[in-house]
């Protein structure tokens, strides 16, 4: 996966309590990644000061740059996203999404509890202007390379005009950060059968400019494979059935 060069390091900062085996994956992560990537990274680990100090330590990391941020609390698989941002805010996602808000960090990771992350950055960062929802993206490898499929989050009930914005977000995504110069977006639609009047709705509604749509073309053997193949970004359209997901494995298999 080749991505675009940085000219400053880029600051990301690592929830170290998201995990099952919390702090000790994010930290042997974390060592990993700052010594591969050495000067376009700096890791700031967020979470219990006393035990991430104490894996540090024992991973002899010192000389990396990796710092550390405190944050007392950490938020559990069970707990909702609304009771974790309300009842949590000293929380290490809380604490690592407010860093970026302060511009102290460029980017959050987190292993976590995923419905309170999005809340977090929801409600602590804000929309960009124009987005009504946000997109979960994710990055599928496939045999020529890859693609971002979102919304991975799988909103059961987008609208044309979401999955427009989300076009727009991975068209974005896919140039900005891994250098595609005209990247082309896919409908994938492995859900029900409404989905074809809000592909319509979302082809009438585009800007060819601005957004490059690919599509299955009528009577193509597997729209599924035909809609991931060649695309540098994937709209997921509908919730996805089982046979729809079996349909995506293949796709990713043979695109």
């Amino acid at each position: 996966m080749n991505l675009a060069p940085v000219s400053t390091p880029i600051r990301v900062a690592l929830d170290a309590m998201g995990g099952d085996s919390a702090p000790t994956v994010e930290v042997q992560g974390a060592v990993q990644a700052a010594r591969e990537l050495d000067s376009s990274l700096r890791v700031i680990l967020v979470g219990d000061e006393e035990r991430i100090h104490r894996h540090l330590e024992r991973s002899e990391a010192r000389e990396l740059g990796i710092s550390v941020e405190h944050a007392a609390e950490s938020v559990s698989m069970s707990d909702s996203a609304a009771f974790s941002y309300r009842r949590k805010q000293g929380s290490s996602i809380a604490v690592a999404t407010q860093l970026l808000r302060e511009g102290r960090a460029d980017a959050v990771v987190s292993s976590g509890n995923t419905g309170a992350v999005v809340t977090s950055a929801l409600l602590t960062l804000g929309r960009i202007p124009g987005i009504h929802r946000p997109a979960i993206a994710v990055i599928v490898p496939t045999r020529t390379g890859h693609t971002i499929l979102l919304d991975a989050g799988a909103n059961s009930d987008s609208k044309a005009a979401h999955l427009y914005q989300y076009a727009v977000m991975g068209r974005v995504y896919a140039h900005e950060v891994f250098g595609v110069p005209e990247p082309r977006i896919g409908l994938l639609n492995i859900g029900e059968a409404l989905a074809p009047t809000v592909v319509r709705a979302v082809k009438e509604n585009l800007d060819p400019g601005a957004v490059n749509i690919i599509d299955a073309s009528p009577g193509t053997a597997c729209p599924v494979v035909e809609a991931v193949q060649g695309a540098d970004a994937v709209l997921l359209v509908t919730e996805p059935t089982p046979f729809g997901l079996n349909d995506l494995k293949l796709a990713v298999g043979l695109a």
